[in-house]
């Protein structure tokens, strides 16, 4: 099962009542993304022996295979308008991120680099994505445009920068980092110039 909370519906209101039977049950699932009509969920599952890409019509319940076949998927996020998802696929020992539809259809490419580039979020505008890549050396963040042009890395404190966040306005990220052996939240600006 899924399990869906919607805090800001009434009970009454909501066609989850707070789970999903998809029908993979006993399948491991990770990684749920809404995107901003809120019909679907998109997420990781195990159902077919490795780790693709579904998306689950909330309504119905009903569970469809969108990506998966060539490697490891992980980290959907639908874009602000919803109708793209960005997504990493793991390759040998590379993972690069990649953009679909929602329907799970032409697939593009983002990043080309040795290395793990994981974690996408999507600015709220839809134009920037800022990522973890550890083509450095170890996990720091990258931003990029949309289309994987213009990518440059943003985070130079820390040995380990990760799981970042666009504030509402976009033009801050939030993100984990580690320093000096403790692992806290870090803000940086959308450009990149000084974390806190």
């Amino acid at each position: 099962m899924l399990a869906v909370d919607h805090p800001a519906v009434g009970a009454e209101d909501n066609p989850c009542n707070g789970y999903i039977t998809v029908p993979h049950l006993g399948a491991l699932k990770l990684s749920p993304d809404w995107p901003p009509d809120g019909a679907t969920l998109a997420y990781v599952s195990y159902a077919r022996g490795d780790p693709d890409l579904f998306v689950t019509e909330l309504e119905s319940g009903d569970a469809r295979y969108l990506v998966g076949g060539h490697g490891v998927q992980g980290s959907p996020a639908f874009s602000p308008d919803g109708g793209t998802l960005v997504f990493n696929q793991t390759s040998g020992r590379n993972s690069d991120l990649y953009t679909c539809d929602r329907e799970g259809r032409n697939m593009r490419r983002i990043t080309h680099s040795v290395g793990i580039n994981t974690a996408p979020a999507w600015s709220p505008d839809g134009r920037r994505l800022v990522f973890t890549s550890d083509r450095s050396g170890n996990p720091q963040l990258y931003l990029a445009e949309s289309d994987g042009t213009g990518m440059r890395r943003i985070t130079f404190d820390g040995k380990w920068n990760d799981l970042p966040h666009w504030s509402p306005l976009g033009d801050r990220i939030a993100y984990t980092s580690r320093r000096g052996g403790l692992f806290r939240i870090a803000v940086t600006d959308a450009g990149g110039h000084g974390g806190e």
